[in-house]
């Protein structure tokens, strides 16, 4: 029996010896517990002052350092898009020329540019996407190459072989399937100013010209003879001519 008391007794002063070393070890980790805890919160605070706000609906988020320093492996005004594949200057989207050469443009017709200095036709395939922005102004200063006066076609002639026009603010816009001809704009269907009353198909085949049309071309302000007697009068109904005789108008659905 009293064996038993003495085992009772030792193994009353071993759970005692127990819960005494964990309150130990309790008062020791306590400490480092709170610190590692503080710092936890310290630090998920500190992300969330440095994360960007989200922007306003319909605001464009500001670029981050990312983007912009990705921006300097873009390629410039005049340099070749075809391995980056992005621009660096804004509103410009890398377009391809033909093989491996492409440069950055803000829009392109599929056909030759005059104001590139060779005459050979874009493909222009988009290999890209557009860098957000405004176009520079430097674009739109652009000169006509030197090849245009003997390669390009002038106002009247059939500009389908030649895909371009010499004289500046014209484009080479597609009639029917043998004729196109060099115009400033084209609105699909007739042209009240053609002679023939046909209607236009007015595909672009090529870039415009640089420059404003020439202030001597009358012939965009001259209605055709057979306007009068063909197209609807003001106030008619136009669905079946498509066309109308009153100078400064247009039919419209």
């Amino acid at each position: 029996g009293s064996c038993a008391s003495r085992g009772c007794a030792s193994l009353a002063s071993t759970l005692a010896e127990g819960a005494s070393a964990r309150a130990v070890a309790w008062r020791l980790t306590a400490p480092i517990l709170a610190a590692a805890l503080a710092a936890a919160l310290l630090l998920a605070a500190a992300v969330r002052l440095a994360a960007p706000a989200p922007a306003p609906a319909g605001v464009s988020a500001p670029r981050t350092s990312t983007e912009l320093v990705g921006l300097a492996g873009c390629a410039g005004n005049g340099e070749n898009c075809f391995s980056s594949r992005c621009c660096s200057e804004p509103g410009m989207a890398c377009y391809k020329k033909v093989g491996e050469w492409a440069m950055c443009r803000p829009q392109c017709i599929a056909g030759p540019d005059p104001a590139d200095e060779s005459s050979y036709p874009w493909s222009c395939e988009q290999l890209g996407p557009r860098t957000p922005g405004d176009v520079p102004a430097s674009w739109y200063g652009r000169v006509v190459a030197d090849w245009v006066a003997t390669n390009c076609s002038v106002i009247g002639e059939n500009c389908l072989e030649s895909r371009c026009c010499s004289d500046a603010g014209m484009t080479c816009f597609t009639k029917s399937a043998g004729w196109a001809t060099c115009k400033a704009e084209c609105r699909p269907g007739l042209d009240v100013t053609d002679i023939q009353p046909e209607p236009w198909s007015c595909e672009p085949l090529g870039n415009p010209t640089p420059g404003a049309p020439p202030s001597g071309h009358v012939i965009s302000q001259m209605a055709a003879p057979w306007v009068a007697e063909r197209c609807a009068a003001g106030g008619e109904d136009c669905m079946d001519s498509a066309c109308c005789s009153q100078p400064g108008t247009a039919c419209f659905r």
